[in-house]
């Protein structure tokens, strides 16, 4: 019943994770807000937006995973899976208990969920690609995610980076959203 919520719901889950990195990269660029020392009411919604894209990101992943099960050589795919969805995880509560509540200790969790999910990421891409059961370019686009994710900035409070990380998961939904081919294999009226 899980499987059948998160293939029918999934991809909206998707397009509202690429919404929450939008809106958190446009506050970022006009609010410059502070993390480790937050005080005003801005810096709060920024840590609850970023530790709530992570912990979103991790329902838009297993929204994929849903669709694509055991298509891809089930240990790979479900390694990728676990790898990606276990530092998203990590990361969105390292980030909420290290910056939400101020436990800096909590920082070796978000870095170690930020390295999990940088490699899940790439390798759930490539095992979206193996599957064969989306299109091509949602394979392509979670590469892509981690190229915008590190290197511009888009996982590390660069606004720049952060509306493209956000573009290309709304894109991902999308694409997810008009995949005729998954929707035909579920019933709606359930």
């Amino acid at each position: 019943m899980l499987t059948m919520s998160l293939r029918r719901w999934g991809a909206w889950a998707i397009v509202a994770d690429g919404l929450v990195w939008l809106a958190y990269g446009l506050i970022t660029r006009e609010f410059a807000p502070s993390y480790g020392s937050a005080t005003r009411f801005i810096d709060y919604v920024a840590v609850g937006l970023y530790s709530g894209g992570l912990l979103l990101l991790a329902v838009a992943l297993a929204a994929i995973h849903a669709r694509q099960t055991g298509r891809a050589g089930l240990l790979f795919e479900r390694v990728a899976f676990l790898v990606a969805i276990a530092g998203a995880t990590l990361a969105g509560l390292g980030d909420l208990v290290e910056d939400g509540l101020r436990f800096a200790a909590a920082g070796w969790v978000f870095f170690g969920g930020m390295l999990l999910l940088g490699a899940g990421l790439l390798l759930f891409g490539i095992a979206s690609l193996l599957a064969r059961v989306l299109p091509v370019t949602c394979g392509v686009l979670l590469v892509l995610s981690l190229g915008i994710a590190y290197p511009l900035g888009g996982l590390w409070s660069n606004w720049g980076g952060t509306v493209v990380f956000g573009l290309v998961w709304i894109t991902l939904g999308g694409v997810v959203i008009l995949d005729k081919s998954q929707t035909s294999n579920v019933d709606i009226h359930r």
